[in-house]
């Protein structure tokens, strides 16, 4: 992050790296971080939204995830979580509910809103026979998207996607992708209709529209 924002210019790069620590500190919305960094970024909206919210949910992820850690006695793991509303891309729906070591990122696209919740020991692994479960459960997001209506369905996933979606051609887990950066680590994404069959056999689900 200090090399991309360096390259902006050494004042540029002092206003945001101030401002993002700032914001992080005071627990700052990263929209008014945003606000205060777009002048540096030559009036950037988008821009300095996109570092604000992204950095600085890494920073909270990986803090949680450094809490996690040290309690490893008590933890196994942690749960994706994503938001599950109207903005919500297709690979966070897909993500939702997945479990995780606690060595393992949150690799989110940026932008990303979703959480890691912590995953507790069940009673048995801590030593506690016969007591009963009481670890809370996520359901899935291939579970819950398919209790959405085709309208949402069909509004998260786009036309051709949800067709071969409805048809059982592909699921819900197959629009994850990952690809790794050298500087960045690894990242997940949603994948393409073209990407997940083909470009023949995509393009022939977006001819059944016609």
């Amino acid at each position: 992050l200090r090399d991309l924002l360096d390259a902006l210019g050494p004042a540029a790069s002092e206003t945001i790296r101030k401002e993002l620590v700032s914001g992080l500190s005071l627990g700052v919305n990263p929209r008014e971080v945003a606000r205060r960094c777009r002048a540096a970024l030559g009036g950037n909206r988008a821009r300095a939204e996109l570092i604000a919210r992204t950095e600085m949910l890494r920073a909270y992820r990986e803090a949680s995830r450094a809490s996690y850690l040290a309690n490893r006695d008590v933890l196994s793991g942690w749960v994706w979580h994503s938001a599950r509303d109207e903005r919500t891309c297709v690979m966070c729906w897909a993500m939702h509910g997945t479990v995780h070591a606690l060595e393992e990122r949150l690799d989110d696209h940026p932008r990303g809103r979703c959480a890691m919740l912590p995953l507790t020991k069940s009673w048995a692994d801590l030593g506690a026979q016969g007591v009963p479960e009481t670890r809370a459960r996520v359901a899935s997001g291939e579970t819950l998207f398919a209790q959405l209506s085709p309208e949402q369905q069909r509004a998260i996933l786009g036309n051709a996607a949800y067709e071969a979606y409805k048809a059982g051609v592909v699921k819900l887990s197959d629009f994850v992708g990952q690809k790794s950066d050298p500087r960045w680590g690894t990242t997940r994404y949603a994948r393409s209709l073209t990407d997940i069959l083909g470009a023949d056999e995509a393009k022939r689900w977006r001819r059944k529209l016609r």
